[in-house]
């Protein structure tokens, strides 16, 4: 029982409840749209907002030596993004195309419509099963 006091009081010391704070959530109109967005592996589960002819760049740390790569297992949308360009860039400490060396993997895309998109990545061996690594996050795009 005084387990569940104790993680009591820590939640309410926590939360803004205990301050008699109201939380009430942000409506889309009200969130701030930017004009180029990056998105990392720190950034999985996020909603974000972009405005409608944005760049949209995602960042991923990839390992091709390894056999493992980034896949989209819920892509983004052809109608909603335009493709611009996918690459590689070999980590700069290391010696370019020497074998085990990792880097990081671009991809980038222009905002053509409004919408909501949803992006799941795996990474791992294809054909392994489970992923070593799981991204997903959502864009709105906005007019404004």
């Amino acid at each position: 029982m005084w387990r569940l006091a104790i993680f009591y009081f820590f939640f309410l010391l926590n939360s803004n409840i205990a301050f008699g704070q109201s939380v009430t959530p942000v409506s889309d109109s009200n969130r701030k749209a930017s004009k180029s967005l990056l998105i990392t592996e720190k950034d999985t589960k996020g909603v974000f907002y972009l405005k409608k002819n944005g760049r949209l760049t995602i960042k991923l740390g990839e390992n091709p030596s390894t056999g493992a790569s980034w896949q989209f297992i819920k892509s983004i949308d052809s109608i909603l993004f335009s493709k611009k360009n996918t690459s590689f860039k070999t980590d700069p400490n290391r010696v370019p195309n020497t074998p085990g060396v990792g880097g990081t993997r671009f991809w980038i895309y222009k905002a053509v419509k409004s919408g909501t998109n949803t992006v799941v990545m795996h990474y791992g061996r294809h054909g392994q099963g489970v992923p070593w690594k799981a991204v997903s996050f959502t864009i709105k795009i906005v007019d404004k």
